[in-house]
């Protein structure tokens, strides 16, 4: 049975308050009283936009048009609303086949304000109603066209001026404006130090906000406490750090950047350094995912590769009846995969050696790339940018006066500037993190301490202590390859690959030079010179015993 469906859509909710919404309802239901025709008034979009067709896609309009489509709506049956610019703000080449396709699916399309009825009976009749259509789709986009264009002029100028004054009152969480300046909220400023300390020092998300709710800190959104995302959104928000970046949304719909982002503009909660030892703590967790355990059971978690076949190394734990017994071994040779290293390291004997090794070896040779080489690489990226922009903006005259040619170039040049404007993002982080980051004899001597304090640790101050040296060694190692007598470790380096199976290093370059031992108990290998040393040795005259060692 047919039926009339009112469809209601506002841009912004704060529209609820005024009078469109009871304008629309009332006019609705009158109109269906004087036919006589059961009303729906469930198809509701509050907030959406029609400009780029988001309440057709994702909308209460997109669910109607699929149960259109799949015959869910007698035919005959109306679509009541106000004016056609409810339905959409489109080109009139993007709105009209829609309309068709309602029509000729028996959908009678009722517009209140000039009173219209438009049905497929009436339009095969007399099709002039499609002309005055056309006109009332193509008035509604010109205008929200020029209303995006007047936003953007106004918006631009504020994003020249950010520097100097405020561009807008919507401020991050633990900022508030007051006469006009913004200031941090302490105790909010606080708590984001604080995730970013206990991320930098190695807890993962989930262990930050179970201690944040069980503290019970006041979350900055809602009342169900703080959640994962949240905190995950923060370690990537570089307002943290004071710096503002405009957005703006493409034809798509999509947030892309406008204009290079404005640094202290907001008052810094954390410093450049503090941010960017988060962020690396963060990257450096993908590599060992999941639970660390109660005492943080194996700090090689990610790291321990074995030395034959590069397979990962398996914690075997007999639990607390065999306190200790904590072994290590290739998961490959474990399952009788090819591997022959079949050497079983005990974690609690290897684990203060290996650690000890760490503390004392000498790293003034082993790291990243120089500063300067990066923030090199991070100037020309940006001088290839802003070239391209600039021979896109000569191309927009072209393409205005009709340049068919220009046109394609207009767009490889938007795609290319899109994709410099990424690299040049992950440059700048790069060359950041890399002047913030701690020197190897900064973290030798953090890990010398965390060390000793972990001697006379017990409890939550233990579990603390192992999570910061765990995480210390996944920035400053790749891996930690277990042989059958040496354990070798690999430190991160921009000259080096990382294979699954083994490291490479660059043409030229000798991998010796970018690996140290951190443990070696193969047996001494007398050769027959060795034996005939020995032979020959008779008290004082002997000769000191040749070190040979197996590799």
């Amino acid at each position: 049975m047919p039926v009339a469906h009112s469809y209601i859509r506002m841009s912004r909710p704060e529209q609820m308050r005024g009078d469109s919404l009871r304008r629309q309802t009332e006019n609705a239901r009158a109109w269906a009283s004087k036919r006589g025709i059961t009303i729906d008034e469930t198809l509701r979009d509050i907030g959406v936009s029609a400009y780029r067709g988001k309440n057709r896609t994702s909308g209460a309009l997109a669910a109607y048009l699929k149960m259109v489509e799949d015959g869910r709506v007698a035919r005959g049956s109306y679509l009541i609303v106000e004016s056609l610019d409810r339905l959409s703000r489109e080109a009139v080449l993007e709105t009209m086949p829609r309309f068709i396709d309602l029509i000729n699916a028996g959908i009678v399309i009722v517009t209140l304000m000039d009173e219209q009825e438009y049905s497929k009976e009436r339009l095969t009749a007399d099709w002039t109603p499609l002309i005055l259509s056309i006109a009332i789709m193509a008035r509604a986009h010109e205008e929200s066209q020029t209303k995006a264009k007047r936003i953007l002029a106004s918006w631009d100028k504020k994003i020249a001026a950010a520097s100097e004054k405020l561009v807008t009152r919507r401020v991050p969480a633990w900022i508030e404006v007051t006469d006009g300046k913004m200031i941090l909220v302490p105790k909010r400023a606080e708590t984001v130090r604080r995730i970013f300390r206990e991320t930098a020092a190695g807890s993962g998300r989930r262990a930050v906000v179970k201690r944040l709710n069980a503290d019970k800190v006041p979350s900055f959104q809602g009342k169900d406490g703080w959640q994962e995302s949240y905190v995950a959104k923060l370690m990537a928000n570089r307002a943290v750090m004071g710096e503002f970046q405009a957005y703006r949304r493409d034809a798509s719909g999509v947030r892309q950047p406008v204009g290079d982002p404005v640094e202290d503009y907001f008052p810094a909660v954390v410093t450049a350094a503090e941010f960017h030892a988060a962020r690396l703590a963060v990257r450096s967790r993908t590599a060992a995912p999941g639970r660390r355990g109660e005492d943080v059971t194996n700090l090689f978690l990610g790291l321990a590769k074995c030395a034959a076949c590069g397979a990962t190394m398996r914690l075997e734990n007999k639990g607390p009846r065999s306190a200790g017994h904590r072994y290590l071994f290739c998961s490959k040779a474990a399952r009788q995969a090819g591997c022959t290293n079949d050497r079983r390291w005990s974690v609690t004997e290897i684990e203060p050696k290996v650690l000890s090794a760490l503390r004392n070896a000498d790293l003034k040779g082993f790291g990243r790339e120089d500063d300067a080489g990066l923030d090199a690489a991070a100037a020309a990226l940006t001088a290839d940018l802003d070239d391209a922009r600039v021979r896109r903006e000569r191309l927009l005259a072209l393409v205005e006066d009709g340049d068919v040619a220009a046109v394609q170039r207009y767009k490889d040049l938007g795609k290319r500037v899109a994709e410099l404007e990424r690299e040049v993002g992950k440059a700048r982080e790069a060359a950041d993190a890399a002047g913030s980051s701690p020197t190897w004899q900064e973290r030798s001597r953090r890990l010398a301490a965390l060390i000793r304090g972990m001697q006379e640790a017990v409890g939550d101050e233990r579990r603390s202590i192992r999570t910061e040296i765990a995480q210390l060694l996944r920035i400053t190692l790749a891996r930690v390859t277990f042989g059958q007598h040496r354990i070798a470790g690999h430190y991160h380096d921009a000259r080096l690959r990382y294979r699954p199976d083994r490291v490479v290093a660059r043409p030229g370059e000798a991998l010796a030079a970018y690996q140290v031992t951190l443990f070696d108990d193969a047996p001494v290998i007398l050769d027959d010179a060795d034996i005939a040393a020995l032979e020959d040795a008779d008290g004082e005259g002997s000769r000191p015993l040749p070190a040979r060692w197996r590799r």
